[in-house]
């Protein structure tokens, strides 16, 4: 689903002149229906005759996975109060912890549940949440 989401974002952008992103996408739309195939054979060989290439789905290898492109550079940071959620911020994949406490605490909408009351105990999980017991 998410190379699904990620081909369609780069369609919005793409551009017929940028040669590397015409490969990006016709790589990502044969990986596509590769994916496809165990599923949907059929369907599978007729879009792989459409994109112009030759032979069965059946008779291709297989996508390789390569873990470094599957990291993500930013994680999503759940911001919370008293365990309850308040906001999330995206921080750069392994901000030191301080870092993270910081940018909960620069967020409008978790300030507005600090106000006043007393900072008891900040508990902060790395690429996780920043939780703020507050009383």
């Amino acid at each position: 689903m998410k190379l699904l989401n990620t081909a369609t974002d780069l369609q919005k952008r793409f551009n017929a002149d940028d040669r590397a992103m015409v490969l990006c996408f016709s790589e990502t739309v044969e990986t596509l229906v590769l994916l496809l195939a165990p599923a949907a054979p059929h369907c599978a060989d007729e879009l792989w005759a459409a994109l112009g290439k030759q032979g069965f789905t059946l008779n291709t290898t297989w996508p390789v996975y390569d873990p470094k492109l599957a990291i993500d550079a930013v994680d999503v940071i759940a911001c919370q109060v008293n365990g309850k959620l308040r906001d999330t911020v995206e921080m750069p994949t392994g901000s030191s912890n301080q870092a993270l406490e910081d940018a909960a605490k620069a967020s409008p909408k978790v300030q507005a549940h600090l106000e006043g009351k007393t900072l008891r105990k900040t508990i902060v999980v790395p690429g996780k949440l920043v939780n703020f017991v507050v009383a």
